[in-house]
């Protein structure tokens, strides 16, 4: 499922698997997590390898990857869109008055 944060934020992802019937399945080994662009995230794994924090650190979107070295690997991504931060104060300043002309 896509998502969205600011160039502030940071999202959790975290792989599951099922087997073949459909049942929850915890792989020998963890995935290899990648981003499609470096310079608009960064990771930062978690301790068991199945998850992984993704930190924002440019503008634009960037497709997280989570590809599981198996018999037939088994690659999931997600598109995530890191935006600028929103305007949360705004100051007006006035310069010198002149005469109308």
């Amino acid at each position: 499922m896509a998502k969205s944060m600011t160039v502030e934020e940071k999202v959790l992802y975290t792989a599951a698997y099922t087997d073949e019937i459909g049942k929850p399945d915890v792989p020998a080994t963890p995935p290899v997590w990648s981003l499609s662009d470096p310079t608009l995230a960064t990771l930062a794994p978690g301790t068991d390898g199945f998850s992984t924090w993704v930190l924002g650190v440019g503008i634009g979107d960037v497709i997280v990857t989570a590809t599981l070295a198996e018999v037939v690997p088994i690659v999931i991504t997600d598109t995530l869109t890191i935006t600028a931060p929103n305007a949360t104060a705004g100051v007006l300043t006035a310069g010198q008055p002149v005469a109308q002309v």
